[in-house]
């Protein structure tokens, strides 16, 4: 059984929705290319703030 990756949208979401209270340790550590920073910030502007 393989588990399934949770996207950093979807975390995002639930920070917005109050569900989390920040990202998880580590999100940003990896992100040495800032792809999920990009992602974040285009799921702001294109989904929240449309």
């Amino acid at each position: 059984m393989q588990a399934k990756a949770v996207q950093i949208e979807e975390i995002y979401q639930e920070i917005l929705d109050g569900k989390r209270s920040r990202f998880p340790p580590n999100t940003w550590k990896e992100d040495s290319n800032r792809e999920l920073a990009k992602r974040v910030t285009k799921y702001l502007i294109e989904t929240i703030l449309k």
